[in-house]
């Protein structure tokens, strides 16, 4: 199971790490680029997890089992992602980093209403790469966990389908 999750991780991450790119590259594409990142997460789960319950379970796997499956490979896939963008933050376009973090800063300064909100946006402003290297773990590892619900799910009913088929 390990290796079948560290495969599609590995190409679920350089998936994610191409469109983060794109999205860096062409901001206006930033939506369609979204909706085709969750697509790949989908794909990519449903894709390895199903191989993994044809090839090495029989064609039979539990909920379970291609839920922590899927979360694995979100997790290893996050893990891609949160060193491109440390290596991008930090090395490859640190001055466009640092404008996009004052920026944001900036903005949520402005939106603020309270006291409490103006001192949050100001600690934006010293946001690190290692700082959205690590939230970038979570928040794809969470959203592949959301994923995970609907891809473990396709994955156990597909089965079931093509089982009362024959």
């Amino acid at each position: 199971m390990v290796e079948v999750s560290m495969r599609g991780g590995l190409v679920l991450g350089l998936i994610l790490a191409g469109c983060i790119l794109l999205t860096i590259i062409a901001p206006t594409i930033s939506p369609f680029l979204m909706v085709m990142m969750l697509y790949s997460i989908y794909r990519c789960m449903t894709m390895y997890a199903g191989a993994y319950r044809d090839d090495v379970m029989g064609g039979v796997i539990s909920y379970g089992r291609a839920f922590h499956l899927c979360v694995f490979t979100s997790f290893l896939a996050s893990s891609i992602v949160a060193v491109f963008i440390f290596i991008y933050c930090r090395w490859l376009d640190p001055d466009g980093f640092s404008q996009m973090v004052q920026a944001s800063a900036l903005y949520w300064e402005k939106m603020a209403k309270t006291d409490e909100q103006v001192a949050v946006a100001e600690q934006m402003r010293y946001t690190t790469a290692s700082d959205m290297a690590f939230s970038s773990i979570w928040i794809f590892t969470i959203l592949g966990c959301l994923v995970a619900i609907f891809a473990s799910l396709s994955i156990v009913r597909n089965r079931k389908k093509t089982n009362n088929s024959k």
